[in-house]
């Protein structure tokens, strides 16, 4: 029988910062405060997190940044996202803890890092085929990436256009998930990984909660 995963004894939430713009703009990959790092993510046993990821938000946006070291090639595979290098984000806007089925306001991102060698590609983000979610201007995302000596770094600004259902003065808390899937480094995860249901349950994501400095959480 496999071990019980930590996350399975408490449910994890977090309260991201409040930004007046995303840190990264203009093309350029922003300077990430340690108040936006997100707490220790849940990683197999006897795993050593090889990513770390940043948050902030703002009413007309949420942004994410992830950094992988410790890598010596980098390998997205597009047409397959998941047998490759990738960032997944689970998002959704209404955070109903008893649901078991994706909703209409369930969003699946896949981050898709940059690679280098004889065909280089930029980074992408798109919303994966299994997402429910029908947002007004899927394109609403903005990506900016560099490859780096162990790895990469992506920032990734996703509009309130592209987030179906976001509205976070009328509901300030998002279910929430990412998984980190790498060829080298195995997988590091927020909540839950491949082993349980993350991209079809999500019971089994955590929680963003959006709340300014002057109001209560």
């Amino acid at each position: 029988m496999s071990e019980l995963p930590a996350a399975a004894l408490f449910r994890l939430a977090w309260r991201p910062p409040w930004r007046d713009a995303p840190p990264s703009s203009g093309g350029a990959l922003g300077r990430w405060d340690e108040d936006c790092l997100l707490p220790d993510a849940v990683a197999p046993a006897g795993a050593k997190p090889f990513a770390r990821v940043w948050a902030c938000w703002n009413e007309l946006w949420l942004a994410f940044s992830v950094e992988v070291r410790g890598k010596k090639q980098v390998r997205p595979y597009p047409e397959q996202f998941w047998l490759g290098d990738c960032v997944e984000l689970g998002i959704d806007a209404r955070d109903v803890r008893t649901a078991h089925r994706l909703s209409k306001f369930c969003h699946h991102f896949v981050i898709l890092p940059p690679s280098g060698g004889k065909r280089p590609r930029d980074a992408s983000a798109f919303l994966a085929d299994d997402s429910p979610a029908e947002p007004a201007d899927p394109g609403a995302v903005e990506v900016v990436s560099r490859l780096t000596e162990g790895g990469y770094r992506v920032d990734v600004v996703i509009g309130a256009e592209a987030l179906s259902g976001f509205d976070p003065r009328e509901h300030p808390r998002l279910g929430f998930t990412y998984h980190v899937n790498d060829l080298e480094l195995g997988a590091q995860y927020w909540t839950f990984g491949r082993d349980f249901p993350i991209w079809k349950d999500p019971s089994l994501w955590g929680t963003l909660i959006l709340a300014r400095d002057e109001e209560e959480g």
